[in-house]
């Protein structure tokens, strides 16, 4: 049986061509984007990983690795969605003492970042550890925002969404 990632990933290959889509997005804007599939990673690599930082790996964030170790989605001049292979996420571990401690809970690993809009991608492991599906947090210019989804849940619906930020969508802004 194809799981939610392989049949979300497998639809938006086919939908689009020579690597490029043209997309609609809020307000009526429209234009062009690529996207950039890195080689998969290995088991070895994930266990790694895993052996490495004491993070819990969600199964479906694990199944990602094995199909692309990082990718860039909906891609323009100043724009993509950055999702880091294992080795940028390592980086992030190295860097943890000297550059994350007083910003991230040492739970969280960063797994992305929305260039362009600021944006950090998370999966919290104690949440994930707990057994929780709802693992993400987002961070924007200090905002942390804890998204109630799986990693395929929002990689499902950031393609369905072409890219959006969907999971704004229903937040308030103060003023």
């Amino acid at each position: 049986m194809e799981t939610r990632v392989k049949k979300t990933l497998r639809a938006l290959k086919e939908r689009i061509a020579k690597h490029q889509t043209f997309i609609q997005q809020e307000g009526g804007e429209s234009f062009e984007v690529d996207f950039v599939w890195n080689e998969p990673a290995s088991e070895a690599e994930i266990l790694s990983l895993i052996e490495t930082t004491g993070w819990m790996i969600p199964k479906d964030y694990q199944e990602f690795l094995l199909l692309h170790n990082g990718a860039s989605l909906f891609r323009t001049e100043v724009q993509a969605m950055e999702l880091y292979p294992i080795k940028e996420i390592l980086t992030y571990f190295e860097e943890y003492e000297e550059f994350y401690k007083y910003a991230y809970p040492k739970s969280w690993y960063m797994i992305g970042t929305y260039h362009g809009y600021g944006e950090y991608l998370f999966i919290d492991s104690e949440r994930v550890k707990q057994g929780n599906r709802d693992y993400l947090v987002i961070v924007e210019e200090g905002d942390i925002q804890r998204i109630p989804l799986n990693f395929e849940e929002w990689l499902d619906r950031f393609i369905v969404c072409q890219g959006e930020h969907f999971w704004s969508w229903n937040r308030k802004t103060l003023k």
